[in-house]
């Protein structure tokens, strides 16, 4: 009987923690090349088939006009990411500016991307909800 409890309770916390992992945000992000996807602040994402990661280490700074305001200027956002690419690793700024998609190249690849959320006066951000929509192409 107590064999029977234990084992029943190894297998629930086995089967649960793929689940408590990802919602932890231990989960890496996968994908492949012209694939679209979102990688949030901290988080990694590996571009399948490619030896490339790109992990989005955080938003250094935001200076995007907010929704329901009006600005001179669009503003822009900077987020500070780390390339690995074949063993090598780079430090890099995206600046997005404004809303529209950004692009940048980098070795053999071109990197799409998209600030998110956009701000909206009166309301903050907090750095774990920023994410990023990249697609990865040649």
């Amino acid at each position: 009987m107590k064999t029977t409890l234990i084992l029943s309770g190894l297998l629930v916390v086995i089967l649960l923690l793929p689940v408590v992992s990802a919602a932890c945000g231990f989960a890496q992000v996968t994908a492949a090349l012209n694939e679209q996807f979102m990688l949030y602040a901290g988080k990694t994402a590996v571009i399948t088939g490619e030896s490339l990661k790109i992990k989005f280490v955080e938003v250094t700074a935001d200076s995007r006009c907010p929704y329901g305001t009006e600005c001179i200027q669009a503003g822009e956002a900077q987020c500070l990411m780390l390339i690995n690419y074949s063993n090598s690793q780079s430090s890099l700024t995206f600046t997005q500016q404004g809303t529209d998609d950004n692009t940048i190249d980098f070795n053999i690849f071109k990197i799409t991307y998209q600030l998110q959320p956009y701000p909206v006066y009166g309301d903050g951000i907090a750095a774990e909800d920023y994410r990023l929509k990249m697609t990865v192409t040649r």
